[in-house]
């Protein structure tokens, strides 16, 4: 009888391992795996100094920035690069891109934390271009302005301070991007994240992912700072044979399929994992 006692502690000690190592730590919480595996890495030839990300749902591609000489790029969902456009006469760092629609993006210079809104063709010709003229970044401690985001059903922009300390902001335009409201810190949606830094920002609905350069991690969260759910970025993780070396920029598609960008010009897709439901 003892024999079958240790035997079953055995089996219930195994279980209660592997049911651990099947989730993620964070904060004392657990969240589930993100579901994804690499589908692809790809270098971009003759490309340096990559920076952020940005998907652009009506022509199902992604726009990307170089930081110097300040460049706009257009990828295609395999990397492919199908079209460029200089900026450097604006914008000495072209830091974050974030595309809100109707041909219109926005645009940070990480020199000065100023913004720009630029009205672009699909061959990313310039039709319009404006700085906005906001004490925008004054009030958010302004250096160190990394990540930008968009949520169009609320006109609701969402940027990160890089580091020391790692913040959270949100500001409202009156959808003209002309005027924005007050700046609100966002200590309730940080308060739970455990990175080091914030390289990137990405809204997908009512959630956020949060990139991570110095951690290596992809972490989504919901408006009220949940940790939902945490990926890592080093070798042996997620299908990835190495670290990825400097992530900057995340983006979705329409398949929710994710992008990330890392210096010096490497382009990853993530592929969720099918359950064989």
């Amino acid at each position: 009888m003892r024999k079958y006692s240790w035997l079953i502690l055995c089996l219930a000690l195994a279980v209660l391992l592997a049911s651990a190592f099947a989730f993620t730590r964070a904060d004392n919480q657990t969240e589930p795996a993100f579901g994804y595996t690499l589908d692809f890495k790809k270098p971009l030839s003759g490309i340096d100094n990559l920076s952020s990300l940005s998907y652009v749902p009506e022509e199902d591609v992604f726009v990307a920035t170089l930081n110097r000489p300040a460049t706009i790029l257009k990828l295609s969902k395999n990397g492919e690069i199908l079209a460029r456009k200089s900026i450097a006469d604006r914008i000495k760092d072209a830091e974050s891109i974030e595309y809100v629609g109707n041909g219109t993006y926005l645009l940070v210079d990480e020199a000065d934390s100023a913004m720009y809104v630029y009205q672009l063709s699909q061959d990313l010709d310039i039709r319009s271009v404006r700085k906005i003229e906001t004490d925008l970044f004054e009030n958010a401690r302004n250096r160190g302005i990394e990540g930008i985001a968009w949520m169009a059903g609320r006109n609701e922009l969402y940027f990160a301070k890089e580091r020391k300390p790692v913040m959270l902001y949100r500001t409202q335009s009156d959808g003209g991007l002309t005027h924005f409201s007050e700046i609100v810190p966002l200590d309730d949606l940080i308060k739970n994240l455990d990175v080091d830094d914030i390289s990137a920002l990405h809204i997908h609905g009512e959630h956020q992912l949060i990139l991570s350069d110095e951690s290596r991690s992809l972490t989504e969260i919901d408006l009220n700072g949940n940790v939902l759910r945490r990926m890592s970025l080093t070798q042996g993780e997620n299908g990835l044979e190495e670290d990825i070396p400097q992530p900057e920029g995340v983006s979705m598609d329409k398949a929710g399929n994710i992008y990330i960008m890392s210096e010096p010009n490497l382009f990853y897709r993530f592929e969720k994992v099918s359950t064989g439901r």
